[in-house]
């Protein structure tokens, strides 16, 4: 078992009571790449918990979503065809300030950010309170969703980087016709739609996330309808591998 990146919010702060990065590795990992911090100051240098052994990192050295498809790739190499194996994979990107890798700077620069029917809602009159309160857009607000928007998208470039070497690894290894790999997130976010910005409500902009699937016996570019969360994740991951999942679990 391998965990490589984002474990918890504020996952420094066990036991310190300072946001210092922590050498502590939760019990039931064989490996262990934790990122330690807060992601909003981490613009030029960032710290990785490397198996209970804080390492520095600098942005102008490695973006992080790089240097965690470097980590995954080697343990693929290194595990395949010997022990069947899990892997957790948390990217910290597009989060915000959605850092990205330099290579990608140039792109989307011309990207609108999209306004669908509920972008700035004139009419707020038929939402709860906390909604109605809410001011218009103004065109400032608008201009720094947009450069948002865009670093998100440069951001995302990474991953899709990492999931390509990722696959073409498990692929070279003879692992990838016997492998599942999951892809998806936490949450959504807010770019303006019904005058919001960020994540925490209960609307689809804020609730729905991808949910890709590929391994044995799923069928090619089939489409699912029902709900699914985040809770049924777990028990799904340890019926794939015939472990009996306790009374007391959700999902």
């Amino acid at each position: 078992t391998i965990l490589i990146g984002k474990y918890l919010n504020h996952y420094s702060l066990y036991r310190s009571g300072s946001d210092v990065p922590t050498t502590y590795v939760p019990p039931g990992w064989d490996q262990w790449y934790g990122w330690g911090g807060i992601y909003r100051d981490a613009e030029t240098k960032y710290y990785i918990n490397e198996n209970g052994q804080v390492v520095t990192y600098y942005r102008s050295d490695i973006h992080e979503t790089d240097l965690y498809a470097r980590t995954a790739e080697r343990f693929i190499r290194q595990t395949a065809g010997r022990t069947p194996f899990f892997m957790y994979l948390s990217t910290n990107t597009p989060h915000d300030p959605a850092f990205y890798a330099p290579r990608h700077a140039g792109m989307f620069s011309d990207e609108q950010l999209p306004q669908p029917p509920s972008f700035d809602e004139g009419d707020v009159s038929d939402k709860p309170a906390w909604v109605r309160n809410k001011p218009p857009l103004t065109s400032t607000r608008i201009s720094d969703m947009t450069k948002f928007y865009q670093n998100r998208l440069r951001a995302l470039q990474s991953v899709d980087d990492m999931v390509d070497r990722l696959v073409g690894a498990l692929r070279d290894t003879g692992e990838l016709s016997n492998t599942y790999v999951v892809f998806t997130s936490d949450n959504g976010v807010h770019l303006g739609e019904h005058r919001l910005q960020g994540k925490v409500t209960a609307y689809e902009e804020a609730v729905h996330v991808p949910l890709l699937v590929r391994g044995p016996s799923v069928p090619q570019e089939a489409t699912r309808s029902q709900l699914v969360l985040n809770n049924d994740l777990a028990p799904t991951f340890a019926d794939l591998n015939s472990t009996k999942v306790p009374s007391f679990v959700d999902g």
